[in-house]
């Protein structure tokens, strides 16, 4: 649709099943709009969305479709407080910052999953595509009921992806970094779900975060996480987390699960001082189909309970699993060593 132009929308009368004696929407006054004057300026690197028609966009994907393909330069999509119903998708924009109002109160929702739209970039709710991107103060959702398929709430693909002060909301598959190199850093936020909820084969870190694991009903409860990382990279560290669980009693949630087959055979999960609570099995990580651990990295250093001042009994862990030593730990804090160079920087 075009800047400063008037369009009237009809529906027909049968548009609806199971819906009688409903005329429609006819004529050329009964649903009318005005889009707006003017597109915002080409060279602005300040975008406005706002459901209610006061900023740039409306919706989020409007905004990000403004942006050129290929995009460098840096931007701020700035994001009033609403719910914005939509599937969003960035393609090979770069540097973009997408800063929420308020965590609680600026979400992103829709029920997208494997069973609507085939493959893990269609099936997610939020994906995005590019380098240097962040999202502050935002509440991702994909609303797929319990049962309803792989549904990801956010799939990342890209280097030095930043998620800061927000939620992630989805049961089977809550965030996916999809590529082995592709880089992502979440602090200071909440990220729920049930079946492999964190997984993929970049190199994933998660600072002071809760990672809660959400009741489905049945044993298994679920694993935390799925990395699928290679030998050359790191895969999925959680340092200084908490990890509880909502919604039901259970004591069947795994830390890890390897992808069965053999086919990530060098995949790697480290907790660093974490408080655990009593959701977790105390076996801890769990060795999918006939797998050979033997080239697994799944590791922790002095997990707690949730006082975070009593330490585990991991005499349950698995012979194959490793309890980390001080300096090994330490390494896994450096972030400038776990993402090969890269340090996060967050800007409140």
């Amino acid at each position: 649709m075009a800047y400063g132009q008037t369009y009237f929308v009809t529906v027909d009368g049968n548009a609806f099943q199971n819906v009688s004696s409903w005329a429609g929407i006819t004529g050329t006054n009964s649903w009318v709009f005005t889009t707006k004057p003017l597109a915002p300026a080409s060279d602005t690197t300040n975008i406005v969305v706002a459901a209610n028609g006061n900023g740039d966009f409306c919706t989020v994907q409007g905004a990000i479709d403004f942006v050129p393909s290929g995009n460098t330069t840096p931007r701020t999509i700035q994001i009033q407080n609403c719910v914005y119903r939509e599937i969003v998708r960035n393609n090979s924009r770069n540097n973009l910052t997408f800063l929420g109002q308020d965590r609680t109160q600026t979400v992103i929702i829709y029920a997208n999953n494997e069973n609507m739209n085939s493959t893990s970039p269609l099936r997610s709710m939020f994906y995005t595509l590019g380098y240097d991107i962040t999202m502050k103060n935002l509440k991702l959702v994909n609303s797929t009921p319990q049962g309803g398929s792989q549904a990801e709430a956010l799939k990342v693909a890209g280097l030095r992806f930043i998620f800061w002060n927000g939620e992630l909301d989805s049961l089977q598959d809550t965030i996916m970094v999809s590529n082995g190199g592709d880089q992502a850093y979440f602090q200071d936020s909440l990220i729920q779900g049930n079946v492999d909820y964190v997984w993929g084969s970049g190199t994933v870190y998660f600072n002071n975060c809760e990672i809660r694991s959400v009741y489905r009903g049945s044993s298994p409860n679920g694993y935390i996480c799925q990395p699928r990382n290679d030998a050359a990279h790191n895969g999925i560290a959680f340092v200084d987390c908490q990890l509880t669980g909502s919604g039901g009693s259970f004591n069947t949630q795994y830390l890890t699960r390897n992808n069965s087959k053999d086919s990530a055979p060098a995949s790697q999960t480290v907790f660093i001082n974490c408080m655990m609570s009593t959701n977790i099995n105390p076996v801890g990580w769990y060795l999918d189909g006939s797998s050979d651990p033997a080239g697994l990295r799944f590791c922790e250093y002095q997990s707690t309970d949730l006082t975070g001042t009593n330490l585990l009994d991991v005499s349950q862990r698995p012979s194959w699993s490793r309890q980390l030593t001080a300096s090994e730990a330490a390494d896994v804090r450096d972030l400038s060593t776990w993402f090969s160079g890269w340090v996060p920087q967050i800007t409140p």
